[in-house]
This record gives structure tokens, C-alpha cells and sequence, in this order.
């Protein structure tokens, strides 16, 4: 139940996985399903992971215009925190597969707090450099920019007044049909 704790939503399906056990072979992803009788239904399909790469990491998901994507944050092994590469995979529905992309579709980015749920929004609409992917860290102030053309993540440091222990919160708001909804 932790595990559904973090769903992302697609398809018509609630989603979760099991990735934190993916170091151990665990490539089953958790899907709930209300049926039209009111009754949940709950599977754990096996969903192969195409690349899927060992080590020391954490993954987070995220629903974009009726697709779901895994992002695998690869950490620095030392100390388990730092990300040092990012890898995209798009769930193939029909094939029960996740499949490795090199952009994120639609002029999208992506927003992924310490968590393992991320958002989803159009990168004009927020007046952002589309295919890019904003995270943060946990006991770190920066916000991380990976970009998904040049393979490179860059810091935006809050300046030196900002402790280098404080955490950031992203927050995400609909915005009700006024542009510039993240903030």
C-alpha cells in the first residue's frame, strides 16, 4: 500500500511501481482499475524494462497527454544523492513494455520533486525550454535542469543567502485557464 501512495494516473488506470525493488529483479508495475460495479481492481503485470541499466537509482513517474513515463534518475554511487544521468522510457501499452525515448513529445517538460511522482505541462505555456526535465534533490537548494538534446543537467542556485541544506517544494497549480500555471 506504501506503493500506491504515489500514483500517476493514464490511460483510464491509476499507476505505481515497484522500481525501488527494481535493483532486485522486480519489474512489475501496480495498476488500479475501478471497474463500472465499483469494485477496484488491482494487478501487478510484469512489464519489461527495455534498456534498463543496474545501479544505484530512483525513478519517478509521470503521466504526459495520456502516456506514462518512467524517468530513472542514476545517482553518484558515493553518497546515493546526486543524480549523474537521467534515462526516459515511454510505457508501450500494447506491448507491456517500457521503451527507452529521446524527447519528451509535444513540446513538454517534465517537473520531479524528491518524490517519484512528476508533472507534466507544455513548455510555452510556462515560458520554458521545451524536452527538459526540473528536479530537485533532497537535502540540496539548487533546482536541476537535465536537457534531453544536450544529455546535460545544469544548476540554478537560489544564491548564497539560501542555507545548502534547505530542500525547495515545487508546487503545481491548474491555473484555471490563466497561462503560466507552474509556480
Amino acid at each position: 500500500m506504501w506503493v500506491m501512495s504515489m500514483l500517476t494516473a493514464a490511460s483510464g488506470r491509476f499507476y505505481t511501481s515497484v522500481f525501488g525493488a527494481a535493483v532486485f529483479g522486480d519489474d512489475r508495475l501496480v495498476t488500479l482499475e475501478f471497474s463500472p460495479a465499483g469494485r477496484p481492481l488491482f494487478s501487478t503485470p510484469c512489464v519489461a524494462i527495455t534498456p534498463w541499466l543496474s545501479g544505484c537509482f530512483r525513478v519517478g513517474l509521470v503521466e504526459s497527454r495520456g502516456d506514462l513515463f518512467a524517468v530513472r534518475f542514476s545517482l553518484e554511487l558515493a553518497r546515493g544523492k546526486g543524480v549523474v544521468d537521467i534515462f526516459v522510457y515511454k510505457l508501450v501499452f500494447s506491448d507491456n513494455a517500457w521503451v527507452k525515448v529521446a524527447q519528451l513529445g509535444d513540446s513538454r517538460v517534465f517537473f520531479f520533486g524528491k518524490g517519484t511522482v512528476g508533472a507534466s505541462m507544455a513548455a510555452d505555456e510556462v515560458g520554458l525550454k521545451a524536452n527538459c526535465i526540473y528536479f530537485t534533490n533532497e537535502d540540496d537548494k539548487g533546482l536541476y535542469v537535465y536537457d534531453m538534446e544536450q544529455g546535460n543537467i545544469t544548476l540554478h542556485n537560489p544564491g548564497p543567502d539560501v542555507p545548502d541544506s534547505t530542500e525547495p517544494m515545487l508546487l503545481m497549480c491548474s491555473g484555471h485557464g490563466q497561462k503560466g500555471g507552474a509556480r
